[in-house]
């Protein structure tokens, strides 16, 4: 039996997927918005990581300064929010 659209949605999604959702959606845009420039500017101040590129052919590059960048910043969300909770809570 197939389920229609909504059906899945009340059958399949629950709350805890939802919240999943929501939260990394607030995540990508503060991380990005906010903590990204901020972050970036202390640990690549003049922006260099962000061009660094290796290509795979004509067609495909792989932006590993990006992903780089990108590590870098969780990482240090995670050290600042355990530092936080393990010192003023």
């Amino acid at each position: 039996m197939k389920l229609s659209f909504p059906e899945f949605l009340i059958t399949r999604v629950t709350v805890i997927m939802f919240i999943t959702v929501i939260v990394n959606g607030a995540y990508g845009s503060i991380s990005d918005g906010v903590f990204e420039p901020i972050i970036g500017t202390i640990i690549d101040p003049k922006d260099e990581l962000s061009s660094k590129k290796y290509n795979l052919n004509s067609k495909y590059d792989i932006y590993w300064g990006k992903a780089l960048k990108k590590v870098i910043l969780t990482f240090l969300m995670l050290v600042i929010i355990w530092a936080v909770t393990r010192y003023f809570f």
